[in-house]
């Protein structure tokens, strides 16, 4: 259902950035009034709960800096243009952050990373049947750890905020009952 009390008359680019673009929109309410919101525009990410053969989950340990601090999070990376589908840039970004690949990649969902001030959406998808590992191959400054855990010890760094990250927490509790029949 459309909302009919708002609707936007103009978006003007601002800056072009490397991953994202930055929007100016000019909003009008029912009431005539005006108003200025901010819109990031990206291109979409996908995300995978990969789990090896001994049935540990891999996750990868990087620095954020719009953040200050470390982060365990899903391998998981933006599509490479606009055309790119999600499942292969899952199947990509599984590759180049863990060095395996995946015989059977299971759709989970799709969640919006943050509705108010962008259209990022990131794909999840459960990694099944590994491969590897073969060898990693990071993006330019991309500094990555990898590490691996049990179901039961990723669902209590989740408890204790040990794992924080918006889409990796998402990610874990929809690929949870898959994992429980594992």
């Amino acid at each position: 259902m459309e909302n009919q009390e708002i609707r936007r008359t103009d978006r003007r680019l601002v800056r072009k950035g490397v991953i994202c673009d930055y929007y100016e929109d000019t909003v009008v309410y029912a009431d005539g009034q005006t108003a200025k919101w901010d819109y990031i525009h990206f291109w979409g990410a996908a995300g995978v709960v990969a789990v090896r053969p001994d049935g540990k989950l891999l996750f990868v340990r990087q620095h954020r800096a719009c953040v200050d601090r470390d982060s365990l999070e899903l391998p998981a990376g933006g599509r490479s243009n606009p055309e790119e589908l999600f499942e292969e840039t899952a199947a990509r970004e599984l590759r180049e952050e863990t060095g395996y690949e995946a015989d059977h990649l299971t759709y989970l969902s799709t969640v919006y990373t943050a509705p108010a001030y962008t259209n990022d959406r990131m794909a999840l998808y459960l990694a099944t049947d590994l491969r590897g590992p073969y060898e990693q191959h990071f993006d330019t400054g991309e500094y990555l750890h990898l590490e691996a855990y049990s179901l039961e010890e990723t669902l209590r760094m989740v408890r204790e905020g040990e794992i924080w990250c918006a889409t990796t927490v998402c990610g874990i509790l929809l690929a949870q009952p898959h994992l429980m029949q594992l």
